[in-house]
């Protein structure tokens, strides 16, 4: 065999040696074996594969198999972050911002979610666009809104919602509250509850959507069953004073679910409910328990209700 073809040859073996090793350290890691992935990963890693010094950097993070060592995934992802590998370009800026183990530095983040999010990664254009939204000292509304954007456009439910939230309230950026209702509707179809705790505030006011009942209930409702507070809290209201949407049954149910996840102005007005016999069954006990429960958090009313009830 000529020395061409014979270096060929190796190459190829240790080419296939290599892929077939990463695959079963990626079979042990999907296992939980993280010893074996390790062992596997670690020779992968130092001749420079850049998904092997991905995973040591992970593994290392996390103290998968090994002891934790945070220096050490510092080292590893930085290597695969060199090599353009944009999942280790994220960790490592988000250990930076974090400085978690390592020195913080806000710049090096900024660096490194610039290139992962330039990239195309939406978790590093997310993490950006929150820095220059909510950190004081690299506040940059229009930077902010500009990653969010890109963000909320591959699909990131977050951004959709941030930049709404911008759009709507003109934070740093021209008021386009009309457009922000857009992204709102994006991320909430997906399920999104605070967009959907948005949209049904919008239909409710009628400030920017115009007014529909109908609509803000849908989307309250939607909230509501994923737990959000404020939907169940609106809910009740609308069943309880909105004419048309009168519903005393429905009004109670959405106070007593509210009421039960410790919101104290639910539990004032489920008091009122059972002490009157709107919506239930007139219960001067339950009225009083539901009394005491708000009143524990401060309500002044629902102190003196409790007090007077028998009276």
């Amino acid at each position: 065999m000529s020395k061409p073809i014979y270096f060929i040859f190796i190459c190829l073996c240790a080419l296939s040696c290599s892929l077939y090793a990463s695959e079963l350290a990626r079979k042990c890691f999907n296992s939980g074996d993280y010893v074996c992935a390790a062992k596997l990963w670690e020779p992968l890693a130092y001749k420079g594969d850049p998904v092997a010094q991905f995973y040591m950097g992970l593994i290392s993070q996390k103290g998968l198999g090994v002891t934790r060592n945070l220096a050490n995934a510092e080292v590893w992802y930085k290597e695969a972050a060199e090599s353009g590998l944009l999942e280790a370009q994220n960790n490592l800026a988000v250990m930076y911002e974090q400085g978690r183990g390592i020195e913080q530095s806000i710049e090096k983040a900024i660096l490194w979610y610039e290139r992962a999010a330039e990239q195309g990664d939406t978790s590093a254009q997310y993490n950006l666009a929150l820095i220059y939204y909510t950190n004081e000292q690299y506040k940059d509304a229009k930077l902010a809104s500009r990653w969010f954007k890109k963000a909320a456009k591959l699909g990131d439910l977050q951004a959709q919602y941030n930049l709404g939230l911008m759009l709507l309230n003109g934070l740093g950026i021209d008021a386009r509250p009309k457009q922000s209702i857009r992204w709102f509707r994006r991320a909430a179809d997906h399920g999104h509850v605070l967009s959907q705790y948005q949209l049904g505030k919008l239909y409710h006011d009628g400030k920017v959507a115009g007014k529909n009942i109908a609509e803000a209930i849908s989307w309250y409702t939607l909230a509501a069953k994923q737990g959000d507070l404020d939907s169940q809290l609106n809910l009740a209201k609308i069943y309880q004073y909105d004419g048309p949407q009168q519903n005393a049954h429905e009004s109670f149910r959405w106070y007593e679910v509210a009421a039960q996840a410790g919101a104290a102005q639910a539990q004032l007005q489920l008091g009122h409910l059972y002490q009157g016999g709107h919506g239930v069954a007139k219960n001067l006990e339950k009225a009083s328990f539901w009394y005491q429960q708000a009143c524990q958090s401060n309500i002044s009313e629902a102190c003196y209700a409790g007090s007077n009830i028998s009276n």
